[in-house]
């Protein structure tokens, strides 16, 4: 007995040693194997957080959206309520009041009519930007002018034209509470412009 375990000493030495050999294997797969599932869960945690975050911009901007709708809505509904009559006393003012004059301004902006340049009254030899004369022009038809406004190309506003029409929608004058005062055809037209540049800045975020 005592000689078969001095021959079996190598064999069970070997195989002690196969054993360990394996268990380190075995310790070192199950750790890389740990790594693997951190790694996979990490990026399935990223993937998790970008599509939430995709999907708070996405809620976002409908929202805006549909904020932004009922006032398009307003202004075009406001504009098919306008007779041609109402355009026509709007081109006949031969010394407009201010309201009119900045609505009819920022129309010619958004249709990119360029202004006329004219004599400044309060400064000698400076000349300003005058709008009236292309105002005149935009109005000259008044029932190809109002279907120029219903069927303007919202959806391809050019961002030149919007720089030009945002400092007009800062100002407190440019509200159609302010212009309904001096002119109804004019108050929807304000509805408009602001209508405009409303959807523009919402349909590009």
């Amino acid at each position: 007995m005592k000689k078969e375990l001095e021959d079996l000493q190598p064999v069970l030495e070997a195989t002690s040693q196969e054993v360990e050999g394996m268990m380190v294997q075995i310790s070192k797969d199950k750790g890389e194997a740990d790594e693997t599932k951190a790694v996979v869960e990490k990026q399935e945690a990223e993937a998790n957080e970008q599509a939430a975050a995709a999907k708070e911009i996405a809620d976002s901007a409908q929202r805006d959206l549909d904020a932004a709708l009922p006032a398009l809505e307003v202004a075009l509904a406001s504009l098919k309520n306008l007779t041609r009559d109402q355009v026509v006393i709007v081109k006949a003012l031969a010394n407009p009041p201010a309201g009119v004059k900045l609505v009819m301004e920022a129309t010619c902006i958004m249709f990119e009519e360029k202004p006329k340049m004219v004599a400044d009254p309060n400064k000698a030899g400076k000349k300003i930007p005058d709008y009236w004369e292309p105002s005149k022009k935009l109005l000259n038809d008044p029932t190809k002018f109002l279907d120029s406004l219903l069927t303007y190309d919202r959806d391809n506003i050019p961002q030149a034209v919007i720089n030009k029409i945002e400092p007009y929608i800062q100002m407190e004058e440019f509200t159609p509470e302010n212009v309904e005062r001096v002119s109804k055809a004019c108050t929807a037209i304000c509805q408009w412009v602001r209508a405009m540049y409303t959807y523009h800045n919402v349909s590009l975020s």
